[in-house]
């Protein structure tokens, strides 16, 4: 080989090696800048404060009138009139639906005819016995005659036949079913010419006035509600603001199903923007604590298993474990571990670890 190619080669390999070098330095630089600026880790903090913390259990079901009638007739019969509809408002002793009575007032009639007759005899009967009596006591009648009218006055007492006729007076009257509340018709189950039965509600009446959220509670907390408490009810359906409720009715046991117990809340409803049948949830109040330290929950970690809170200590991150009380879904009571004043870091914790150096990134909020 030439010696001109050699020097050639020569050259081109001390130019890669250059090269490789120049990268090879380059890269190294980078990083040890990357591992330094890593040292530094923005953080987020803010104070730890003394304020009031709610407990609360989240509830949630369905709305019904807090006074709902299901309407069935005492007597079964073929419907002859209907007078309300689906959405109407009725009123108390308003008569929702007529049954025929052709075949009973017929009935009436005839037994009231027949106690007349029994009502007159009857009477005729006693005055008999009263003439008879005064004739015995005179010595004019024999105790048979007397006896014989006294027979004949409890033989001819109308009142089995007066119960006859009470008894066809009550199905006439029977036979017009009334509502027994003010209301709002939510259910219409007849139609003329069909066949009433007491087997099933006829119509449905649901006072509107006044609805109740129906809803359960486990027994961690049943023992931590009061009937009267207030309760703000939200009902998506019907606005994004919550309404005014408070607890109406706390069962004593727990369901045989779901071994929660059942409670209603009720809440006014004047103008019928409520609706039965419309989901609703709560948070009803089973705690409350005042001047106690509160931190945003986001500032909470676990680490290996322990709750924990970074601090800032003059741009040092202090890795703190603390004890938790109530919790809301934004806020934390810390019972041990952090004071107020403390400025606990929410965002950037889980890129720290104790002793790191930290830098603010925001301002502190209050």
């Amino acid at each position: 080989m030439s010696q001109s190619k050699k020097n050639w080669k020569r050259y081109i390999t001390i130019g890669m090696v250059l090269v490789f070098s120049f990268l090879l330095t380059a890269c190294g630089g980078d990083n040890g800048e990357k591992q330094e600026e890593e040292k530094i880790v923005p953080v987020e903090v803010t104070s730890a404060r003394m304020d009031q913390i709610l407990g609360t259990t989240h509830v949630k079901g369905t709305i019904a009138g807090a006074t709902e009638v299901n309407v069935m007739p005492k007597m079964a019969g073929k419907v002859s009139e209907v007078r309300f509809e689906v959405g109407d408002s009725v009123q108390k002793g308003q008569v929702l639906f007529r049954m025929e009575t052709t075949e009973v007032s017929l009935q009436l009639q005839q037994a009231e005819a027949g106690l007349q007759v029994a009502e007159a005899a009857y009477a005729d009967a006693k005055k008999t016995l009263e003439r008879t009596q005064t004739l015995f006591n005179e010595g004019a009648a024999s105790q048979q005659q007397l006896e014989q009218a006294q027979l004949n006055v409890e033989s001819k007492n109308p009142a089995s036949t007066r119960a006859s006729v009470q008894l066809l007076r009550e199905q006439v009257a029977n036979a017009t079913v009334k509502s027994p509340i003010n209301g709002i018709v939510t259910a219409c189950n007849v139609k003329v010419g069909e066949f009433a039965s007491q087997q099933m509600p006829s119509f449905v009446v649901v006072d509107m006035n006044q609805v109740v959220l129906k809803a359960d509670v486990t027994e961690q907390y049943i023992n931590d509600l009061a009937v009267g408490q207030e309760v703000a009810v939200l009902v998506e359906s019907a606005g994004s603001e919550p309404f005014a409720g408070v607890i109406d009715e706390i069962s004593p046991a727990a369901g045989a199903q779901t071994k929660t117990y059942p409670i209603k809340i009720k809440m006014d409803n004047k103008d019928h923007i409520i609706k039965p049948g419309m989901f609703a949830e709560a948070d009803i109040v089973v705690d409350r604590k005042e001047d106690v330290v509160v931190v945003p929950k986001s500032a909470l970690i676990d680490l290996s298993g322990v709750s924990t809170i970074f601090v800032n200590e003059d741009g040092v991150a202090k890795a703190v474990a603390v004890e938790i009380g109530i919790q809301t879904d934004d806020s934390l009571e810390i019972l041990s571990g952090i004071a107020a004043g403390d400025q606990v870091i929410v965002k950037g914790q889980y890129k720290l670890s104790d002793g790191m150096k930290i830098s603010i990134t925001e301002a502190e909020s209050k």
